[in-house]
């Protein structure tokens, strides 16, 4: 998998996110697949404007629970997902972009390996004290005193895994973004 995320834009083909699993374990991020990805790239006109929907950086360990967010986050409009395979990746994901606020929010999980979420936020609130972007913890372990550490790391928000399409939604909607379409009923 690349090293640096890729732009792309359009709506995901959930069949190619299957590719997403390639980058959990190896700590590099790229850009969630676009329908131009899977289509080969091929264009007959100048790209389509960017996809309605917020900036997003997923950093996520678990192939399966990457595949299922970024699902997710597809099914509730947004499709513009930049992924990392730990904090690390998540850390050079928004050096490449210029900075936190080139995302509308990050969602990251605690628990990854070579940088957990709590010191990978720690390490992007001290290098970008004025950053606006909003930091939201999405993890099983779902206790008031990991809460209380995500909060006081620098996470503005906290979502629970598993979590439902409208949990996600509304967490989304809390940071300021529209939730785009419909927020279902399944347990995603």
């Amino acid at each position: 998998p690349p090293s640096a995320s890729r732009r792309g834009s359009g709506s995901i083909d959930l069949a190619s996110v299957s590719r997403v699993s390639r980058v959990a374990s190896g700590g590099s991020l790229h850009r969630a697949p676009s329908r131009a990805d899977t289509d080969g790239g091929a264009s007959d006109g100048p790209a389509p404007p960017r996809a309605p929907g917020m900036r997003i950086l997923l950093a996520e360990d678990n192939a399966i629970n990457m595949k299922v967010a970024v699902g997710v986050l597809a099914r509730v409009g947004h499709t513009d997902v930049t992924l990392a395979g730990d904090g690390a990746a998540a850390l050079e994901a928004v050096e490449a972009a210029g900075g936190p606020d080139a995302f509308d929010v990050v969602l990251m999980d605690l628990h990854m390996p070579r940088l957990g979420g709590l010191e990978a936020v720690k390490r992007l609130r001290e290098r970008w004290p004025a950053s606006r972007v909003r930091v939201v913890a999405v993890t099983a372990d779902a206790y008031e005193d990991t809460r209380a550490a995500c909060l006081a790391a620098g996470f503005d928000g906290w979502l629970a895994k598993p979590f439902r399409v409208e949990d996600l939604a509304a967490v989304l909607k809390d940071t300021g973004g529209d939730e785009g379409g419909e927020g279902g009923d399944g347990d995603e």
